[in-house]
């Protein structure tokens, strides 16, 4: 399958129902579930078929798009993408996680810059926004090298391991001066396949 888009040492794909054992080792890490708004814990294969299966639907109703961010130098899956759409609004929504074993590579960095990228200047919408569940500086740092704005707190918004916590939203709009791309090379256009 031809990626969606691609960026200087990423390409971004939707997921196979092959993904899921890689799906399953990526997310089944309690540090992602402790920050994550969604994902099970622990995350199984199961877990990875029914979150590719519902994917696929949502992407045919033109809802969402969950896609496999893959190295291209060596195959491997270093991270995954959720760009949910807003069409009337014009706005999508970004999540991400990208696989410890990449982390601090500027893979993080350059799958958002590219995500924004893409969502901008091919999908036409004027606004992204991400929500960050607790405290989460590496995400945070990536956030802002992006472009993003902290915009707020919902107080004790969320029930996770037996508590509320806050959710932060962060957002970026496309007339914004900080959503000017490329920032650095990490950030350039995506390439549209």
């Amino acid at each position: 399958m031809e990626p969606l888009f691609q960026s200087e040492r990423l390409l971004y794909r939707h997921f196979h129902r092959s993904d899921a054992h890689e799906l399953a080792l990526l997310l089944n890490d309690y540090d992602i579930y402790k920050t994550s708004l969604n994902l099970p814990y622990p995350f199984t294969e199961d877990d990875g078929l029914r979150l590719i299966t519902s994917g696929q639907e949502q992407r045919e109703a033109y809802l969402v798009d969950s896609l496999a961010v893959v190295d291209k130098a060596s195959g491997k899956l270093v991270g995954f993408l959720r760009l949910t759409y807003s069409y009337f609004h014009r706005h999508a929504e970004l999540g991400y996680v990208i696989d410890r074993t990449f982390r601090g590579l500027g893979y993080g960095t350059e799958a958002v810059g590219a995500s924004v990228s893409y969502l901008f200047s091919m999908k036409h919408f004027h606004r992204v926004y991400c929500r960050q569940l607790g405290r989460n500086p590496a995400s945070e740092k990536i956030m802002e090298k992006v472009g993003f704005t902290r915009e707020g707190v919902l107080v004790r918004h969320f029930f996770k391991i037996d508590r509320y916590v806050d959710v932060t939203v962060y957002g970026l709009n496309c007339s914004s001066k900080d959503a000017v791309m490329p920032r650095d090379k990490a950030l350039r256009p995506p390439t549209i396949s």
